[in-house]
């Protein structure tokens, strides 16, 4: 019997996670975006992270030793993976400044870095999406984690990320991130010069807007808070739904701003000359041009 099975015995919760590990990817679905050529793999929130948020509630010794086991686990999967992430907060911009903000719930793609040649489908199958809740919410995955998994990403994509989402995350410390972030916002207007929201760019590239408003983030929030599950629901689909759309944009082997222009260095895919003609070949899948 070995250290893991011995702590087993007195411990229901590192039980669960033996018999897990590294079986923790629970497979379910978020919504599918109209039109869209991917499909939609979501980390269950009610497995093995979340668990442990209700073992900080009634036993936090026996939580320290699982914490320690996933923290393994998600700096394993980070340091061979792009991270595409996506916040929603807990007030709106105009409320408090950015750096003070907080997150109310955050989500992230996990695609294979040496993958990202692969066709997207196939991409999209072998990749893990995980979602990090604020801690009183006692969903998913104690968003403490989520830093940890940043820290060890190869890559972090996020649409003005260096200016909201790694900000917001960092407390305005994003700087211990920069130097591997990916921000197709940042990168279309050092192009362009012109700074583009980013549902003008899905638009642009035929891929079905966002399914709702940032601005409702809060509202949503603050109505879980009292009690509506329903709308922590809504606030979770809403989130695993935009990194959805993120992931294929910059999946993209060049991103269309309006007006036509395409710009090849806002996409995450390392592009041999005849890329696109090796996608629609494998998927038939069609880029827009």
């Amino acid at each position: 019997m070995n250290v893991i099975e011995r702590e087993c015995v007195f411990n229901p919760c590192l039980f669960w996670l033996s018999r897990r590990l590294p079986l923790v990817k629970l497979v379910g679905m978020a919504s599918k975006p109209k039109n869209s050529v991917f499909p939609s793999p979501f980390e269950d929130p009610d497995g093995a992270l979340a668990l442990l948020n209700e073992q900080w509630e009634c036993d936090p010794t026996s939580a320290a030793s699982v914490e320690s086991i996933l923290m393994d686990y998600l700096r394993d999967i980070a340091e061979i993976s792009t991270v595409v992430l996506d916040i929603e907060t807990t007030e709106l911009i105009s409320s408090v400044p950015i750096s003070s903000m907080k997150t109310s719930v955050a989500t992230v793609m996990l695609l294979e870095q040496h993958s990202l040649g692969l066709p997207a489908e196939t991409l999209l199958q072998r990749s893990t999406q995980l979602q990090f809740w604020a801690h009183e919410s006692g969903r998913g995955a104690p968003l403490r984690l989520l830093a940890h998994v940043l820290d060890h990403a190869k890559l972090i994509v996020a649409y003005n990320g260096l200016a909201f989402d790694l900000v917001v995350l960092s407390g305005g410390d994003e700087s211990r991130w920069r130097y591997k972030v990916h921000d197709p916002f940042l990168i279309l207007f050092k192009e362009t010069g012109r700074r583009f929201k980013l549902a003008s760019i899905l638009s642009a590239n035929g891929i079905t807007p966002k399914s709702g408003s940032g601005a409702d983030a809060p509202l949503l929030w603050r109505a879980g808070q009292l009690g509506d599950d329903t709308a922590w629901d809504a606030l979770s689909s809403y989130n695993a739904n935009d990194v959805l759309i993120l992931t294929e944009l910059v999946l993209r082997p060049s991103i269309r701003v309006p007006g036509g222009r395409l710009i090849p260095s806002a996409s995450i895919r390392p592009l041999p000359l005849n890329f696109r003609f090796y996608c629609e070949k494998q998927t038939r899948v069609t880029f827009s041009t």
